[in-house]
């Protein structure tokens, strides 16, 4: 297995894009105060669902906002239509409840990681085919061992990624499918 990647237009391109990606992430992440207002708003409706493979969710509507926002269980049963909630204003027509951005910040955190993956295997790659690099043996190894480490790291990530997702959706078959675990509901008319 080569441990390079040939320095090309479109292999420098990426590598920028990729940096460039990973700096206004972590920009977006950094400055999610700033790009967003505290305030308390006041909650028109409350529902939860479920879907066949995914977990429940739990949803408020807010007075005056098209969208609706996550919050937790323990919310949900707290609450009460009519109720003041806290959270984030970031435009005219979006509030995160503070469940859902500390939802959004650790997904954040983990794209983050990928992101600085693939910048580090795009640059030691590259590094790895220089002149300077090929001609001295031991900057050579050096290079080649973390080239391989970030691509065994990357496959791990995505495998690992990969198997979290497939254990929900088993989990949720398994449970959709089994009578004991339902529960039964009513309908007021």
């Amino acid at each position: 297995m080569e441990h390079s990647i040939q320095i090309t237009f479109r292999h420098i391109l990426a590598l920028l894009l990729f940096v460039l990606f990973a700096v206004g992430f972590q920009f977006l992440l950094l400055n999610q105060d700033t790009l967003s207002d505290r305030t308390e708003v006041t909650i028109e409706s409350k529902h939860s669902k479920k879907g066949l493979y995914m977990y429940p969710r739990y949803e408020i509507k807010i007075e005056g906002m098209d969208e609706y926002s996550k919050i937790s269980k323990e919310e949900f049963e707290h609450l009460r239509v009519g109720d003041t909630i806290s959270g984030y204003l970031y435009s005219e027509n979006s509030f995160t409840t503070d469940t859902e951005r500390q939802f959004e910040m650790r997904l954040g955190i983990f794209i983050q990681f990928v992101l600085y993956l693939f910048v580090l295997f795009f640059f030691f790659g590259m590094l790895n085919n220089t002149e300077f690099i090929k001609r001295h043996k031991k900057p050579h190894r050096i290079v080649s061992n973390v080239f391989r480490k970030i691509v065994f790291t990357i496959l791990a990530t995505y495998l690992l990624t990969g198997l979290i997702f497939t254990s929900l959706v088993g989990a949720n078959i398994f449970h959709k499918l089994n009578v004991f675990n339902l529960t039964e509901a009513t309908a007021i008319p």
